[in-house]
């Protein structure tokens, strides 16, 4: 049980979530096996999973904390749902969420935090046995008991990376309370009227008018204020008074209409909560003005520039980060927290500034540049960076582009010169004729702006290839999630590419065809667009150009048009005696990674310089990577045109795999070899797209045609034969497009052979 629930609290952390133990559910008193036992855990950072499972105490249940967390990449709100009652109406009214625990009772609902504002923790909503949990909570983990049922939590569905970045962004609407007895109602206003008809009615005999007269004045600060009426007040605090023992007479006395009444006198001086309101958004506002906050639009979204202990960062005001920065000034000046109805008042104030300002921006992340250098961002707290010209390299305390981070985004090792990236294939392995094409996509990454190859690892299991995988992520972008799972679908995907750099999915089945999309979409840069969630008109556009990372133990990319776009590395079998702990691995990267991200620095530096003289005389696909490749050989210590050759000989490999892994290839040659065949003796085939999916139906084995990738009807056919016409072009069979010569002029395909390849 101990090592599960350890292992369960690592799985989690490295999740992103952050989790801190729980008090035995044997334990004795109150909050046995779900009060947390670190005192002062709502201030506690995000914990590795490493430390994490140091602190574990035998017996311990497991927490998640919810709400923003220090260095947490994911922030949660959680509903409870205490029973079957409560599970049936959220099954009616809440968004489902792939991320749910069954609990010993109920179930826990995860939801993402919107970030805006803090989301205060709630009771018995809707009349039901619903909580929420936000900002300062926390919710019992699967793997941990209950302590009254003795039943185990579980995961609803089987917990990943990718479904938790698939959970709905909770709304404080759903959960609205409804009373519609005290619908306008302040529940502030009516506690205290009930604690002062108390005090009212308990009241000895000589404080009872006094007592009166005080309370009456207190509450009617309230009625000023509108969150109490009138007559109910009277009536409450003319009932307490009777029950004191007070006459008739001298209870209108006190509570008369007249000028000097306690009703009217405490109603003219009723709570200004508006005017408190006020008076904390203008020192919010100050605060933003002393921090040199500069406002403007990226990409439709608003952000501020502000400086902080002599450095400037650059806040999205649309996510949180800038709200909590400014929750944490707030405090420092003032000893208080701002009410979140306070600091939502200024961001959407400074939203609008941002947007009426005119001004637009580009916000990097990880990597920027301007006309003449390229930016790196360090991640450190400083907020650093790496400038990169034709001259060389230089760390800068301030960089001129501007740059975001993710909350899961982890620093960098301060680059060292005197390295060499040779140095890198003695913790990695990689073929000798595949060095240059990892060495030139290593140096691309480094190019923000401009089309790049996907990086397409394959071989056996324990070859490495997750290994290589991380690697690279920590000498380009590290980050809490070293490396992803399968994607559940293309929106999860450009997400995921809104909040890193370098993208990894490791451990890959396949690519189907939507992942093969959208992996183009980041491989060129290309915009992608979904409808806006919860609506049913709006629409959001994701973009993103990204460095990506696939692995698995098949050949991953079969289409052609992602093959196009990528570089493949097949990992050779490791012998059992050469065989190395990722343990002794990691502390020998880590000792050379500074040097290593130096030597690729220099590399870059040398592409910059060398840019404009490069000319290949033929460019591949993906010829803007190629240049700039073949721009830094010489700092990778290739031979000139080194790389290109071993890029071409690739290509050249990987053309055969769309034709391997297409089920309409062998038909169709059966096809042509049928019209050679034939009395004409030309191998050529002329038809429509319907006739020739008839004929390719007709020709191809029943397991063939009945495989998900075959052609469903004639438009499909036609479009795999687009992708597939540069390949079958190479082994001699033409693939053309035109109309027939007779008066309808329908559009007909023309299958050639030339030769005998087919």
């Amino acid at each position: 049980m101990e090592s599960s629930i350890v292992e369960t609290a690592k799985r989690y952390a490295e999740m992103g979530l952050s989790g801190h133990w729980v008090r035995p559910p044997e334990s004795k008193g109150n909050g046995a096996g779900k009060a947390p036992i670190e005192k002062g855990w709502q201030t506690t950072p995000y914990q590795t999973p490493d430390r994490l499972a140091e602190k574990y105490s035998p017996g311990a249940n497991l927490g998640i904390r919810t709400g923003m967390v220090e260095g947490a990449s994911v922030a949660l709100v959680v509903v409870d749902l205490d029973s079957a009652d409560a599970i049936e109406w959220a099954k009616e009214n809440l968004p489902t969420t792939p991320i749910r625990t069954v609990t010993g009772r109920g179930e826990h609902w995860f939801y993402r935090h919107p970030g805006s504002s803090p989301i205060r923790n709630g009771v018995k909503l809707r009349g039901r046995a619903i909580d929420v949990r936000g900002d300062g909570g926390q919710v019992v983990a699967p793997g941990s008991i209950h302590p009254q049922t003795r039943m185990p939590y579980r995961e609803a569905e089987p917990w990943s990376t990718s479904a938790l970045a698939e959970i709905p962004t909770f709304d404080r609407a759903w959960l609205a309370e409804q009373n519609p007895a005290d619908e306008t109602k302040s529940a502030t206003a009516q506690t205290a009227l009930a604690k002062a008809a108390k005090r009212v009615a308990s009241a000895s005999r000589g404080m009872r008018n006094d007592t009166l007269n005080k309370e009456a004045f207190r509450i009617a600060r309230y009625v000023g204020s509108g969150e109490l009426d009138e007559a109910t007040v009277k009536e409450a605090l003319t009932a307490a008074a009777c029950q004191a023992g007070l006459s008739s007479d001298e209870i209108a006395t006190i509570l008369r209409d007249a000028e000097t009444g306690a009703l009217t006198a405490g109603q003219q001086k009723a709570k200004r909560t508006p005017k408190r309101r006020e008076a904390v958004t203008t020192r919010l506002l100050t605060l933003v003005e002393q921090h040199d906050a500069e406002l403007f639009m990226s990409d439709g979204s608003p952000f501020a520039r502000v400086k902080v202990a002599g450095h400037w960062e650059t806040l999205s005001l649309r996510n949180g980060d800038f709200e909590r920065s400014l929750r944490g000034w707030f405090f420092k000046a003032e000893a208080i927290v701002p009410k979140s109805c306070e600091l939502a008042d200024v961001v959407a104030l400074l939203c609008a500034r941002a947007e009426a300002s005119g001004e637009n921006r580009i916000v990097f992340i990880r990597i920027g540049r301007t006309e003449r250098a390229i930016y790196l961002d360090l991640g450190d707290p400083t907020w650093r960076a790496v400038e990169i010209d034709e001259t060389g390299w230089r760390i800068v305390a301030a960089s001129p582009v501007c740059f975001r981070r993710s909350r899961a985004m982890q620093p960098l090792l301060p680059p060292i010169s005197g390295g060499r990236i040779d140095e890198l294939f003695k913790f990695v392995n990689v073929p000798e004729d595949s060095r240059p094409l990892l060495l030139g996509w290593l140096v691309a990454c480094f190019r923000p702006g401009y089309p790049l190859p996907l990086l397409a690892l394959s071989g056996e299991q324990g070859c490495g290839k997750t290994w290589l995988t991380k690697c690279l992520r920590m000498l380009v972008d590290p980050h809490c999630a070293e490396v992803r799972g399968t994607p559940r679908d293309d929106r999860t995907v450009m997400i995921a590419a809104q909040h890193a750099w370098l993208l990894t999915f490791d451990n890959l089945s396949g690519v189907p065809g939507w992942l093969s999309d959208v992996l183009c979409c980041l491989s060129s840069g290309s915009a992608y667009s979904s409808r806006t969630l919860f609506t049913d008109d709006g629409e959001t556009i994701l973009k993103a150009l990204r460095p990506t990372i696939l692995n698995g133990i098949e050949e991953l990319p079969t289409r052609a048009d992602l093959l196009d776009r990528c570089v493949l590395l097949s990992l050779p079998t490791i012998p059992d005696a050469a065989r190395l702990t990722e343990e002794d691995l990691l502390k020998g990267f880590e000792a050379e990674r500074p040097r290593l991200l130096g030597a690729l620095l220099d590399a870059i530096a040398c592409a910059l310089r060398r840019q404009s003289e490069i000319k290949l005389a033929a460019k591949p696909r993906m010829a803007d990577f190629a240049l700039w490749a073949t721009a830094a050989e010489p700092s990778l210590g290739l031979p000139l045109g080194g790389f290109c050759e071993a890029y071409r000989a690739g290509i050249q490999a990987a053309a055969d795999l769309p034709l391997e892994s297409s089920p309409i290839v062998g038909p169709l040659r059966a096809l042509l070899d049928q019209q050679v065949r034939s009395a004409s003796g030309e191998g050529c085939w002329v038809g429509s797209a319907t006739e020739l999916a008839t004929a390719l139906q007709r020709l191809a084995l029943t397991d063939v045609s009945q495989s998900p990738d075959w052609p469903r009807n004639a438009a499909s056919l036609s479009g795999a034969l687009k992708r597939l016409a540069p390949n079958l072009r190479q082994k001699g069979i033409v693939v053309e497009y035109g109309k027939s010569s007779d008066r309808k002029r329908t559009r007909v395909i023309t299958i050639r052979s030339l030769g005998n390849s087919a």
